[in-house]
């Protein structure tokens, strides 16, 4: 397959809703919460492509709706899979757990004071923290605390506000810009680039000013203990 027929396979899959792409987001997202394991650019263009073809009037309300519907189940059998999983070994995942805080901790200071001050009570607290990269940990702490009533509604809100943002910005490129709807993928892909390189390029700058920052700290720690031995 050329990279045009490749355009054009994902233009149609995208412009309706049929059994091939409801079981690619099912799968899609059913591993990606189960397995922590994403392949990039791949849901993301998906997202686009569907504003993108529900503004161009190619893709129904009705089938944009059952779209979005695959994916929210795949992402509530995937945390329901790894929930069920992670408690049956609640002493070992405990362990994991702390590991995992103190890795964040000594990697991300602001990761760690974010997960440190979720609510676990709240299932809109969860889900604004699995929007910020900490969807397995979450999970597996509510599995250990057994609310899994908390991780279903933040799965969905975090899924629904996850989702429906890409398809939104897909739908303003769809209204805002008059592209053949090949330089339309091509134009998200682009964009997608920028953002992960942005945001490698963000996450390694706050990781060496912060590593910077402590080893000052340090440092003048150090000089005040010895004026004042």
């Amino acid at each position: 397959m050329d990279f045009e027929a490749f355009l054009t396979e994902g233009l149609h899959l995208t412009g309706t809703f049929n059994p091939t792409i409801a079981i690619i987001l099912f799968l899609i997202c059913f591993i990606g919460e189960a397995f922590a394991f994403a392949i990039p650019y791949l849901l993301e263009t998906t997202w686009l492509l569907v504003g993108y073809q529900f503004t161009r009037g190619i893709l129904s309300p009705f089938h944009l709706l059952l779209l979005v519907m695959m994916t929210v189940a795949g992402r509530e059998a995937g945390a329901l899979f790894l929930y069920w999983l992670s408690s049956l070994g609640s002493k070992k995942l405990l362990e994991a757990i702390r590991r995992f805080t103190e890795k964040i901790s000594l990697r991300n200071e602001s990761a760690a004071k974010a997960f440190a001050k979720i609510n676990l009570l709240s299932s809109l607290s969860v889900a604004t923290g699995r929007l910020f990269w900490l969807r397995v940990p979450l999970t597996l702490v509510l599995s250990v605390q057994r609310k899994l009533r908390v991780l279903a509604l933040g799965v969905l809100i975090s899924a629904l506000i996850w989702d429906c943002s890409y398809i939104i910005i897909g739908a303003i490129f769809g209204t805002a810009v008059k592209l053949e709807p090949g330089y339309m993928i091509l134009v998200f892909l682009s964009g997608l680039t920028v953002l992960y390189v942005g945001t490698f390029v963000k996450k390694r700058m706050h990781e060496y000013f912060l590593k910077k920052r402590q080893k000052t700290e340090g440092a003048v720690s150090n000089a005040n203990e010895k004026l004042n031995s």
